[in-house]
């Protein structure tokens, strides 16, 4: 039930262990974790290399209307950077690539939520909800 009308934000982290350091950019891999709650996390450097691993993140549901009801200014933000793929990827047979969030140019891509369940569709993985 990861897709729903209400949004999911990160819970409970277990088993996170880190196998290397440096890293200025990442791939995570996420998969259903033993509970309609819970994903693993795989995390590797450009190149494929492993750099970290989450054995459970439990995700608790919330309404997104909740997130607006703030009325001050935080002392923190969250800057998204866009990274080009490189030139040089040679598509593999069977490999989706999505980039999510925002075109090139960082202006917003409206329906992340369609493309995000397409992929999903593509992977075969088992969902229910919208």
């Amino acid at each position: 039930d990861y897709f729903s009308d209400t949004g999911r934000l990160p819970f409970a982290w277990s088993g996170v262990s880190l196998t290397a350091e440096g890293a200025t950019s990442l791939r995570v891999r996420v998969a259903a974790a033993g509970g309609s709650d819970a994903v693993t996390l795989t995390l590797a450097d450009t190149t494929g290399a492993p750099v970290a691993t989450v054995e459970s993140l439990v995700l608790r549901q919330f309404q997104p209307g909740a997130l607006r009801t703030g009325h001050h200014e935080s002392l923190f933000q969250v800057t998204w950077t866009p990274h080009p793929l490189p030139e040089a990827a040679t598509p593999v047979e069977g490999t989706e690539i999505v980039v999510a969030g925002a075109a090139e140019d960082g202006t917003v891509i409206p329906d992340t939520h369609a493309e995000v369940v397409r992929v999903v569709g593509l992977l075969g993985v088992e969902r229910s909800g919208p």
